[in-house]
Protein backbone atom coordinates (compact mmCIF):
# COMPACT_ATOMS: atom_id res chain seq x y z
CA UNK A 1 0.00 0.00 0.00
CA UNK A 2 0.90 3.63 -0.66
CA UNK A 3 2.45 5.39 2.51
CA UNK A 4 -0.76 6.65 4.74
CA UNK A 5 -1.39 10.39 4.12
CA UNK A 6 -4.33 12.27 5.30
CA UNK A 7 -7.56 11.05 3.29
CA UNK A 8 -9.16 14.00 1.75
CA UNK A 9 -10.91 13.35 -1.58
CA UNK A 10 -12.48 9.89 -2.37
CA UNK A 11 -13.68 8.48 -5.50
CA UNK A 12 -16.75 6.14 -4.63
CA UNK A 13 -17.80 3.97 -7.20
CA UNK A 14 -20.79 2.54 -7.77
CA UNK A 15 -20.51 1.34 -11.50
CA UNK A 16 -24.23 -0.57 -11.92
CA UNK A 17 -26.20 0.97 -9.64
CA UNK A 18 -27.15 4.93 -8.87
CA UNK A 19 -27.38 5.56 -5.19
CA UNK A 20 -29.76 8.09 -6.08
CA UNK A 21 -32.44 5.23 -7.55
CA UNK A 22 -35.39 4.19 -5.19
CA UNK A 23 -34.81 0.81 -3.45
CA UNK A 24 -36.42 -2.01 -4.25
CA UNK A 25 -36.68 -1.33 -7.87
CA UNK A 26 -34.85 -3.63 -10.27
CA UNK A 27 -31.11 -4.31 -9.25
CA UNK A 28 -31.69 -1.70 -6.22
CA UNK A 29 -31.62 -1.88 -2.78
CA UNK A 30 -29.93 -1.93 0.61
CA UNK A 31 -26.48 -1.29 -1.56
CA UNK A 32 -27.93 1.92 -2.72
CA UNK A 33 -28.93 3.08 0.39
CA UNK A 34 -25.15 2.27 2.09
CA UNK A 35 -22.93 4.37 -0.61
CA UNK A 36 -25.67 7.35 -0.15
CA UNK A 37 -25.56 7.06 3.70
CA UNK A 38 -22.07 6.52 3.84
CA UNK A 39 -20.58 9.30 1.80
CA UNK A 40 -22.91 11.47 3.85
CA UNK A 41 -21.24 10.40 6.81
CA UNK A 42 -17.29 10.77 5.25
CA UNK A 43 -18.72 14.63 4.36
CA UNK A 44 -19.75 14.81 7.81
CA UNK A 45 -16.21 13.90 9.22
CA UNK A 46 -15.15 16.76 6.23
CA UNK A 47 -13.91 14.31 3.68
CA UNK A 48 -15.04 15.48 0.05
CA UNK A 49 -17.03 12.29 -2.16
CA UNK A 50 -17.41 11.99 -5.33
CA UNK A 51 -19.84 9.27 -6.19
CA UNK A 52 -19.74 7.60 -9.76
CA UNK A 53 -22.00 5.59 -11.70
CA UNK A 54 -22.84 5.12 -14.96
CA UNK A 55 -25.19 6.68 -17.36
CA UNK A 56 -28.70 5.06 -17.85
CA UNK A 57 -31.89 6.11 -18.96
CA UNK A 58 -33.55 5.36 -15.34
CA UNK A 59 -31.12 7.97 -14.00
CA UNK A 60 -33.34 11.06 -15.16
CA UNK A 61 -35.71 10.07 -12.98
CA UNK A 62 -33.71 10.39 -9.60
CA UNK A 63 -34.48 13.25 -7.84
CA UNK A 64 -32.31 16.15 -7.64
CA UNK A 65 -32.86 15.89 -3.52
CA UNK A 66 -31.25 12.46 -3.43
CA UNK A 67 -28.64 13.95 -0.82
CA UNK A 68 -29.60 14.52 3.08
CA UNK A 69 -30.77 17.80 4.17
CA UNK A 70 -28.31 18.54 6.92
CA UNK A 71 -25.42 20.62 5.99
CA UNK A 72 -22.25 18.62 5.07
CA UNK A 73 -18.67 20.06 6.23
CA UNK A 74 -17.89 18.74 2.86
CA UNK A 75 -19.28 17.88 -0.62
CA UNK A 76 -20.91 14.82 -2.04
CA UNK A 77 -21.43 14.93 -5.57
CA UNK A 78 -23.10 12.22 -7.93
CA UNK A 79 -21.50 11.85 -11.39
CA UNK A 80 -22.84 10.03 -13.77
CA UNK A 81 -20.24 8.84 -16.86
CA UNK A 82 -21.08 6.66 -20.19
CA UNK A 83 -20.32 2.78 -19.94
CA UNK A 84 -22.70 0.57 -21.11
CA UNK A 85 -25.95 0.75 -22.93
CA UNK A 86 -28.19 3.36 -22.28
CA UNK A 87 -31.09 0.85 -20.12
CA UNK A 88 -31.03 -0.98 -17.32
CA UNK A 89 -29.66 -4.36 -18.12
CA UNK A 90 -28.33 -7.34 -15.35
CA UNK A 91 -24.80 -6.56 -13.70
CA UNK A 92 -23.26 -9.80 -15.03
CA UNK A 93 -23.82 -7.70 -18.56
CA UNK A 94 -22.22 -4.77 -17.98
CA UNK A 95 -18.37 -6.57 -17.08
CA UNK A 96 -17.50 -5.87 -20.89
CA UNK A 97 -17.91 -2.28 -20.34
CA UNK A 98 -15.98 -1.96 -17.14
CA UNK A 99 -12.87 -0.64 -18.88
CA UNK A 100 -15.53 2.11 -20.25
CA UNK A 101 -16.06 3.29 -17.18
CA UNK A 102 -12.65 3.40 -15.51
CA UNK A 103 -11.74 5.42 -18.72
CA UNK A 104 -14.67 7.84 -18.25
CA UNK A 105 -14.05 8.37 -14.19
CA UNK A 106 -10.01 8.67 -14.81
CA UNK A 107 -11.26 11.72 -17.84
CA UNK A 108 -13.52 13.61 -15.58
CA UNK A 109 -10.65 13.36 -12.54
CA UNK A 110 -8.24 14.59 -15.04
CA UNK A 111 -10.23 17.67 -16.36
CA UNK A 112 -10.75 18.50 -12.92
CA UNK A 113 -7.38 18.39 -10.96
CA UNK A 114 -4.21 19.29 -12.44
CA UNK A 115 -2.17 17.33 -10.31
CA UNK A 116 -2.59 13.60 -9.71
CA UNK A 117 -3.89 11.89 -8.04
CA UNK A 118 -6.78 13.70 -7.66
CA UNK A 119 -8.32 11.40 -5.30
CA UNK A 120 -6.46 9.67 -1.76
CA UNK A 121 -8.48 6.91 -1.87
CA UNK A 122 -10.56 4.57 -4.24
CA UNK A 123 -13.86 2.89 -2.33
CA UNK A 124 -15.38 0.40 -4.69
CA UNK A 125 -18.88 -1.51 -4.26
CA UNK A 126 -19.71 -4.44 -5.69
CA UNK A 127 -17.44 -6.60 -8.19
CA UNK A 128 -18.16 -4.78 -11.21
CA UNK A 129 -16.59 -0.96 -9.18
CA UNK A 130 -13.71 -3.21 -7.55
CA UNK A 131 -12.40 -4.45 -11.09
CA UNK A 132 -12.71 -0.77 -12.42
CA UNK A 133 -11.18 0.25 -9.41
CA UNK A 134 -7.99 -2.14 -9.52
CA UNK A 135 -7.54 -0.20 -12.98
CA UNK A 136 -7.44 3.21 -11.55
CA UNK A 137 -5.38 2.25 -8.86
CA UNK A 138 -2.99 1.46 -10.67
CA UNK A 139 -2.78 4.94 -12.48
CA UNK A 140 -3.21 6.65 -9.90
CA UNK A 141 -1.11 4.72 -7.41
CA UNK A 142 -3.93 5.29 -4.32
CA UNK A 143 -5.55 2.66 -1.83
CA UNK A 144 -8.46 0.76 -2.72
CA UNK A 145 -10.86 0.03 -0.51
CA UNK A 146 -13.33 -2.82 -1.52
CA UNK A 147 -16.46 -4.06 -0.32
CA UNK A 148 -18.63 -6.51 -2.14
CA UNK A 149 -22.12 -6.58 -0.64
CA UNK A 150 -22.83 -10.20 -2.01
CA UNK A 151 -20.29 -12.74 -3.33
CA UNK A 152 -20.82 -14.90 -6.23
CA UNK A 153 -19.85 -18.22 -4.94
CA UNK A 154 -22.73 -17.57 -1.97
CA UNK A 155 -25.63 -17.15 -4.15
CA UNK A 156 -24.57 -19.89 -6.51
CA UNK A 157 -24.73 -22.36 -3.97
CA UNK A 158 -27.83 -21.06 -2.11
CA UNK A 159 -29.02 -21.06 -6.04
CA UNK A 160 -28.51 -24.98 -5.95
CA UNK A 161 -25.13 -24.76 -7.60
CA UNK A 162 -22.46 -25.43 -4.85
CA UNK A 163 -19.94 -27.17 -7.22
CA UNK A 164 -20.73 -25.03 -10.40
CA UNK A 165 -17.30 -24.49 -11.62
CA UNK A 166 -16.65 -20.93 -10.53
CA UNK A 167 -17.71 -18.41 -13.15
CA UNK A 168 -16.09 -14.94 -14.49
CA UNK A 169 -17.77 -13.35 -11.36
CA UNK A 170 -16.25 -15.42 -8.40
CA UNK A 171 -13.11 -15.03 -10.82
CA UNK A 172 -12.60 -11.59 -10.53
CA UNK A 173 -13.79 -11.38 -6.87
CA UNK A 174 -10.81 -13.54 -5.72
CA UNK A 175 -8.80 -11.50 -8.07
CA UNK A 176 -9.84 -8.44 -6.24
CA UNK A 177 -9.52 -9.55 -3.09
CA UNK A 178 -5.91 -10.54 -3.50
CA UNK A 179 -5.04 -7.13 -4.98
CA UNK A 180 -7.28 -4.74 -2.97
CA UNK A 181 -5.68 -2.81 0.06
CA UNK A 182 -8.57 -3.19 1.91
CA UNK A 183 -11.80 -5.77 2.11
CA UNK A 184 -14.51 -4.11 3.99
CA UNK A 185 -17.36 -7.25 5.48
CA UNK A 186 -20.52 -6.38 6.94
CA UNK A 187 -20.29 -9.57 9.66
CA UNK A 188 -17.79 -11.93 10.93
CA UNK A 189 -19.55 -14.64 8.64
CA UNK A 190 -18.91 -12.22 5.63
CA UNK A 191 -15.44 -12.36 6.33
CA UNK A 192 -15.11 -16.13 7.23
CA UNK A 193 -16.62 -16.29 3.51
CA UNK A 194 -13.55 -14.22 1.95
CA UNK A 195 -10.98 -16.47 3.55
CA UNK A 196 -12.38 -19.71 3.29
CA UNK A 197 -14.15 -19.55 -0.10
CA UNK A 198 -11.73 -17.16 -1.87
CA UNK A 199 -8.67 -17.36 0.36
CA UNK A 200 -8.69 -13.78 0.70
CA UNK A 201 -5.71 -12.22 3.38
CA UNK A 202 -7.17 -11.96 6.49
CA UNK A 203 -5.04 -9.30 6.98
CA UNK A 204 -6.39 -7.06 4.48
CA UNK A 205 -10.56 -7.78 5.86
CA UNK A 206 -11.85 -5.46 8.38
CA UNK A 207 -15.76 -5.95 9.65
CA UNK A 208 -17.54 -2.67 9.65
CA UNK A 209 -21.14 -3.44 10.92
CA UNK A 210 -24.13 -1.76 8.60
CA UNK A 211 -25.62 1.59 10.44
CA UNK A 212 -29.00 2.83 10.67
CA UNK A 213 -29.76 6.87 10.50
CA UNK A 214 -31.75 6.72 13.90
CA UNK A 215 -32.72 10.61 13.01
CA UNK A 216 -34.44 8.84 10.49
CA UNK A 217 -36.06 5.49 12.08
CA UNK A 218 -37.13 5.38 15.48
CA UNK A 219 -40.23 4.46 16.68
CA UNK A 220 -43.72 6.37 16.94
CA UNK A 221 -47.32 5.90 17.20
CA UNK A 222 -48.51 2.87 14.98
CA UNK A 223 -52.37 4.13 14.41
CA UNK A 224 -50.82 7.59 13.22
CA UNK A 225 -48.34 5.90 11.29
CA UNK A 226 -50.89 3.61 9.51
CA UNK A 227 -52.87 6.90 8.59
CA UNK A 228 -50.04 8.53 7.07
CA UNK A 229 -49.71 6.00 4.81
CA UNK A 230 -53.24 4.81 3.75
CA UNK A 231 -53.22 1.29 5.25
CA UNK A 232 -55.74 2.10 8.13
CA UNK A 233 -57.12 -0.92 10.02
CA UNK A 234 -57.10 -2.20 13.20
CA UNK A 235 -56.32 -5.76 12.34
CA UNK A 236 -52.66 -6.78 11.97
CA UNK A 237 -50.10 -5.83 9.23
CA UNK A 238 -47.24 -7.88 7.81
CA UNK A 239 -44.86 -6.40 6.15
CA UNK A 240 -42.34 -7.25 3.18
CA UNK A 241 -39.86 -4.43 1.51
CA UNK A 242 -36.95 -5.13 -0.99
CA UNK A 243 -37.03 -7.04 -4.06
CA UNK A 244 -39.17 -9.96 -4.77
CA UNK A 245 -36.43 -11.96 -6.75
CA UNK A 246 -35.96 -15.85 -5.51
CA UNK A 247 -33.31 -15.49 -3.26
CA UNK A 248 -35.87 -12.91 -1.03
CA UNK A 249 -38.19 -15.57 -0.94
CA UNK A 250 -41.10 -13.61 -1.08
CA UNK A 251 -42.65 -17.13 -1.84
CA UNK A 252 -42.44 -18.76 1.16
CA UNK A 253 -44.46 -15.96 3.06
CA UNK A 254 -47.19 -16.40 0.58
CA UNK A 255 -47.29 -20.43 1.00
CA UNK A 256 -47.40 -19.45 5.24
CA UNK A 257 -49.85 -17.54 4.42
CA UNK A 258 -52.10 -20.56 2.91
CA UNK A 259 -51.04 -23.08 5.65
CA UNK A 260 -51.79 -20.64 8.17
CA UNK A 261 -55.33 -19.82 6.48
CA UNK A 262 -56.18 -24.07 6.33
CA UNK A 263 -55.77 -24.11 10.01
CA UNK A 264 -57.36 -20.97 10.88
CA UNK A 265 -59.60 -20.04 8.65
CA UNK A 266 -61.22 -17.23 10.50
CA UNK A 267 -58.01 -14.92 10.05
CA UNK A 268 -58.36 -14.80 6.72
CA UNK A 269 -60.16 -11.52 6.91
CA UNK A 270 -58.04 -10.51 9.92
CA UNK A 271 -54.48 -10.37 8.10
CA UNK A 272 -52.53 -8.62 5.44
CA UNK A 273 -49.67 -9.13 4.13
CA UNK A 274 -48.18 -5.51 2.17
CA UNK A 275 -45.75 -5.57 -0.26
CA UNK A 276 -42.90 -3.06 -1.01
CA UNK A 277 -41.05 -3.20 -3.82
CA UNK A 278 -40.66 -4.22 -7.53
CA UNK A 279 -42.72 -3.38 -10.18
CA UNK A 280 -46.45 -5.55 -11.50
CA UNK A 281 -44.91 -6.39 -14.90
CA UNK A 282 -41.33 -7.92 -13.28
CA UNK A 283 -41.47 -11.81 -14.08
CA UNK A 284 -40.40 -12.30 -10.15
CA UNK A 285 -43.79 -10.51 -8.96
CA UNK A 286 -45.85 -11.84 -11.59
CA UNK A 287 -44.28 -15.24 -10.48
CA UNK A 288 -45.60 -14.39 -6.46
CA UNK A 289 -48.94 -13.12 -7.93
CA UNK A 290 -49.54 -16.12 -9.53
CA UNK A 291 -48.89 -18.33 -7.08
CA UNK A 292 -50.98 -16.19 -4.23
CA UNK A 293 -53.64 -16.74 -6.69
CA UNK A 294 -53.64 -20.18 -6.53
CA UNK A 295 -53.13 -20.21 -3.49
CA UNK A 296 -56.21 -18.39 -2.96
CA UNK A 297 -53.88 -15.86 -0.64
CA UNK A 298 -54.06 -12.89 -3.47
CA UNK A 299 -57.00 -10.96 -1.44
CA UNK A 300 -55.04 -10.40 1.50
CA UNK A 301 -52.07 -9.27 -0.32
CA UNK A 302 -51.69 -5.15 -1.13
CA UNK A 303 -49.05 -4.75 -3.36
CA UNK A 304 -47.04 -1.16 -3.27
CA UNK A 305 -44.56 -0.19 -5.65
CA UNK A 306 -40.98 0.62 -4.04
CA UNK A 307 -40.44 3.99 -2.19
CA UNK A 308 -37.90 6.24 -1.22
CA UNK A 309 -36.04 6.39 1.69
CA UNK A 310 -37.80 9.09 3.25
CA UNK A 311 -41.35 7.39 3.38
CA UNK A 312 -40.67 4.04 4.52
CA UNK A 313 -39.98 4.98 8.44
CA UNK A 314 -44.06 4.81 8.54
CA UNK A 315 -44.86 1.45 6.53
CA UNK A 316 -41.82 -0.63 9.24
CA UNK A 317 -44.09 1.70 12.07
CA UNK A 318 -47.37 0.89 10.99
CA UNK A 319 -46.71 -2.96 10.44
CA UNK A 320 -47.07 -5.68 13.37
CA UNK A 321 -43.90 -6.91 12.04
CA UNK A 322 -41.65 -7.66 9.24
CA UNK A 323 -40.80 -10.35 7.43
CA UNK A 324 -37.71 -11.35 5.57
CA UNK A 325 -37.56 -14.96 4.82
CA UNK A 326 -34.29 -14.57 2.56
CA UNK A 327 -32.02 -17.54 1.61
CA UNK A 328 -29.28 -15.07 1.37
CA UNK A 329 -28.48 -11.37 2.80
CA UNK A 330 -25.12 -9.94 3.00
CA UNK A 331 -26.69 -7.85 6.20
CA UNK A 332 -30.41 -6.84 5.40
CA UNK A 333 -30.86 -3.35 5.72
CA UNK A 334 -34.72 -3.56 6.10
CA UNK A 335 -34.30 -5.95 9.03
CA UNK A 336 -32.31 -3.12 10.61
CA UNK A 337 -34.24 -0.28 9.69
CA UNK A 338 -37.72 -1.90 10.47
CA UNK A 339 -36.01 -2.57 14.35
CA UNK A 340 -34.73 1.13 14.23
CA UNK A 341 -38.50 2.11 14.07
CA UNK A 342 -39.46 -0.21 16.62
CA UNK A 343 -41.23 -2.88 14.11
CA UNK A 344 -40.32 -6.51 15.52
CA UNK A 345 -38.88 -8.28 12.65
CA UNK A 346 -39.34 -12.33 11.50
CA UNK A 347 -36.13 -13.16 9.96
CA UNK A 348 -34.11 -16.44 8.08
CA UNK A 349 -30.92 -16.95 10.61
CA UNK A 350 -28.68 -15.89 7.11
CA UNK A 351 -25.72 -13.72 6.45
CA UNK A 352 -25.81 -10.56 8.48
CA UNK A 353 -29.59 -11.12 9.53
CA UNK A 354 -27.90 -13.52 12.03
CA UNK A 355 -25.88 -10.73 13.77
CA UNK A 356 -28.34 -7.57 13.89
Amino acid sequence: MPDARPICRIAMLSLHTCPAATPGQFKTGGMNVYVRELSQALARRGIAVDIFTRQQDSCRDHPDDWLSEAPTAAPVRLIHVPAGPGEAVDPEALQPFVADFARAVEAFAAAEHDSQPAYDVIYAHYWLSGLAGLSLRDRWQVPLIQMFHTLGIMKDRIAGQPDAVPGPRALTEAQIMTAADRLIAATPAEAMQMTRLYGAPARSIHIVPPGVDPNRFFPTDRAAARARTGLVTAEPLLLFVGRPEPLKALDSIVIALSVLFDYYPERRERLRLVVIGGQRQEAAVQMVITLAKRLGVDQQITWIEAQPQAALPDYYRAADALLMPSDYESFGMAALEALASGTPVIASQVGGLAYL
